[in-house]
């Protein structure tokens, strides 16, 4: 991709707003899914990609606005399904994300892999240069170091139902 195609989203662009840090930044945490049923979702105002870390795997990150104006990071696991699923979504879609199941380890001893089903309803003319496809690959990756810790809880999880379309916030179903 040429250089004067790649779009980018920075701090001094949001203080020129008055707008202070990126909104990873003012993230209250990063959402964990710890059972089956827990969902988040909301407009997608950030994403970018975290490379491995400390043991920790490569990750496409998407920072979601939630309707009672939290905002949380949700990291999912770099790989070809996450890619496929999520490639086109651009900052101001809405994006819904629920652990529907655990998948048994391959290997003995290994946790079972968690799977996510991704919801995104795309808002709004589709651009290639501000996808997540363009904008959060290993090409754009931010280490941890780059972004200031969040203040607030560190988790968080909300119930869902399985097998119906998650909540963008508790009580209120689908878009």
């Amino acid at each position: 991709m040429a250089e004067e195609n790649k779009v980018t989203q920075t701090s001094d662009d949001l203080d020129s707003l008055g707008i202070k840090g990126l909104p990873r930044d003012r993230a209250v945490g990063w959402f964990k899914f710890e059972k089956i049923g827990d969902a988040v979702g909301g407009t997608v105002v950030d994403m970018f990609f975290a490379p491995e870390n400390d043991g920790m795997q490569a990750q496409r990150v998407f920072t979601i606005e939630r309707q009672n104006g939290e905002i949380w990071n949700v990291g999912l696991r770099w790989n070809s399904h996450t890619q496929t699923r999520t490639d086109a979504v651009q900052i101001g879609d809405k994006l819904g994300l629920r652990f529907e199941k655990e998948i048994p380890a391959q290997r003995k001893g290994y946790s079972p892999a968690k799977s996510i089903g991704k919801y995104p309803e795309y808002v709004g003319a589709r651009d290639p240069r501000k996808s997540a496809a363009a904008l959060a690959g290993p090409a754009n990756a931010v280490k941890p170091e780059d972004f200031d810790e969040p203040e607030g809880p560190a988790t968080s999880g909300s119930s869902g139902t399985p097998n119906a379309a998650p909540s963008l916030d508790d009580g209120e179903e689908g878009w």
